[in-house]
Parts: structure tokens; C-alpha cells; sequence
């Protein structure tokens, strides 16, 4: 069964917000340090496409880069998809 693409779109916005969510008062030392916190934002990327770095590349993970990613890039992807939302929803009418 095929998903249709408005929610591939809402995917992305709820992993972005669990991601903020995850890494919420605390600092980039602070999350290298948590396994926990790092492992929920990483599932989070998963879902919003960066799975095969991840899920291949474990090994070799920088979690300073993925820090990087969750605070500068995925608050701008959340905005972006969040934007195509409304837009989506404006056109419904």
C-alpha cells in the first residue's frame, strides 16, 4: 500500500520535533556523553532520510557532526516541511 507523500512530509516534521525535544537543554558535550539521547536522535534521522549514513556508517559516526545536524539543519528542514504542509493544506480547498 502505497503512503501518500503528505505523510512522508508530517514524518519528517514529528522526527524533527522529537529531535529538539531530545537535545532540549542540553549541550553538545552533554550529548556525546548520553548514548541514550544520541541513539533517539539518530532514529530520528533515520526517518528523515539520513538512515544509510547511520545504519552503515555507525562505526564512524562523528556525534559532533550529528549534534551539528540536529541543531542547525533539522529546526530549518522542520520549518521548511511544515511550510509545504500549509502550503498543501491551502491548496486543499
Amino acid at each position: 500500500m502505497r503512503r501518500e507523500p503528505r505523510a512522508f512530509v508530517e514524518d519528517i516534521v514529528v522526527s524533527c520535533d522529537a529531535i529538539a525535544a531530545a537535545i532540549d537543554g542540553i549541550d553538545v558535550e552533554s550529548y556525546v556523553a548520553n548514548r541514550l539521547v544520541r541513539s533517539a536522535v539518530e532514529r530520528e534521522f533515520m526517518i528523515v532520510d539520513f538512515r544509510n549514513q547511520l545504519a552503515h556508517g555507525y562505526m564512524t559516526v562523528n556525534d559532533r557532526l550529528v549534534w551539528g545536524y540536529a541543531v542547525r539543519e533539522a529546526p530549518m528542514l522542520r520549518d521548511e516541511c511544515a511550510a509545504l504542509l500549509a502550503e498543501m493544506d491551502s491548496g486543499a480547498d
